[in-house]
């Protein structure tokens, strides 16, 4: 047993992380007991109300460990452990966003395998690196930190994004640590479709199609966006209404993306669906605009080249486009916000469920005998 609280109860220091003690037993001779067994710790919950002057307690939090085989993290990479890259270095784009290579002048860290369709990283494998350090891109990254995603690891790819995407990090949760899935619980194959979907829309969601994207030395480099959802088809048709006749030649000279091939192949719920919908509804609004504002400037750096000539452009390069042309307001993209949220919510609601996480406690409930103001949102 033990106790945690905020940091933030001391003077100068943040309330984002909690303090914890706990009193361990020292008769236990089992050394090397945190490689092989998973353990529990329960905590009581505390928060010092400084108007009432008064400590209360929210409720009891369960600590987890088990081993590093168990972890989220390990599992996502099982499937692509023993693969070889065919690409390090400055051989492949060294993304440090969806359209930025990286100009660091160091070593990069990442590098692309055989079969990759884009590279995720990953840091740790706790709540706490979640919201900062979870994003996909479609070439490699110089941060490194995660993992090449393949056919192989598609579906425990998109399971990790949408969950590390869908939890929140506060003092109760912060250093709470994801646990591989029960893949054969009722749902779960439906649940992977939702989470492939959510993948798609996020801002964490840097997945790009470009061609001689800039990198290092001028090194020119172009990779396609196999995370897209649309048939090459849908897309031709668009661009030859709208005169864009270079990208009507690509896509229907060009294969079908994977994510594409994969959808076709499922059941999607009405979530999945509704999201799908309402983002194709952005695309056909924004279409007209792709020739007008290609470029896009925040005022603060150089005009950024959009890419959107490119029949795969991926919904980081929309949402940039939104921005340029001043269409970030539209209802259609009021709409597909709102269906996004409850897709969102509906992956949240199920994690626990699934025991990817152990503890639902400072994550997702708000329980009605704790202080108004005393629980974290």
């Amino acid at each position: 047993m033990g106790f945690i609280f905020p940091a933030g109860d001391f003077a100068d220091v943040s309330a984002n992380w909690g303090v914890a003690f706990i009193v361990l037993d020292s008769s236990d001779k089992g050394k090397g007991w945190k490689r092989q067994n998973e353990h529990t710790w329960i905590f009581d919950t505390l928060y010092l109300n400084r108007d009432k002057q008064k400590i209360t307690k929210l409720g009891e939090k369960k600590l987890f460990y088990w081993p590093k085989q168990n972890s989220l993290s390990e599992w996502v990479r099982e499937p692509i452990k023993n693969l070889k890259p065919i690409q390090q270095g400055w051989d492949c784009a060294q993304l440090s966003s969806g359209l930025k290579c990286s100009d660091s002048k160091g070593k990069p860290s990442g590098s692309l395998i055989s079969g990759s369709i884009g590279y995720m990283v990953n840091v740790a494998n706790n709540v706490y690196n979640s919201p900062t350090d979870t994003w996909i891109v479609s070439s490699s990254t110089y941060k490194g930190h995660g993992f090449n995603v393949t056919s192989d690891n598609f579906e425990r790819a998109v399971v990790n994004f949408a969950v590390r995407l869908n939890v929140n990090d506060n003092w109760i949760s912060h250093i709470d640590e994801y646990h591989l899935p029960n893949t054969t619980l009722e749902g779960y194959s439906d649940y992977v479709v939702d989470c492939a979907v959510f993948s798609l829309f996020h801002s964490k969601s840097n997945q790009t199609s470009v061609k001689d994207l800039v990198g290092p030395n001028h090194k020119l480099y172009t990779f396609i966006n196999e995370w897209f959802p649309w048939s090459k088809a849908d897309i031709a048709s668009m661009a030859d209404k709208n005169n864009y006749y270079e990208m009507y030649n690509d896509a229907v000279s060009d294969k079908e993306r994977f994510m594409y091939k994969w959808l076709k192949k499922k059941a999607l719920s009405n979530e999945a669906q509704n999201v799908l919908h309402a983002a194709w509804k952005v695309l056909v609004k924004t279409f007209p605009f792709r020739s007008n504002f290609d470029f896009y400037s925040d005022g603060k750096n150089g005009a950024l080249d959009l890419h959107l000539m490119r029949w795969d452009a991926g919904w980081y390069q929309i949402n940039l486009l939104l921005k340029s042309a001043k269409q970030e307001k539209i209802p259609e993209v009021e709409a597909f916000r709102t269906h996004y949220k409850t897709l969102g919510k509906k992956i949240q609601s199920k994690i626990c469920y699934y025991g990817i996480l152990k503890d639902e406690f400072g994550h997702f409930t708000r329980r009605p005998e704790d202080e108004a103001g005393s629980y974290p949102d």
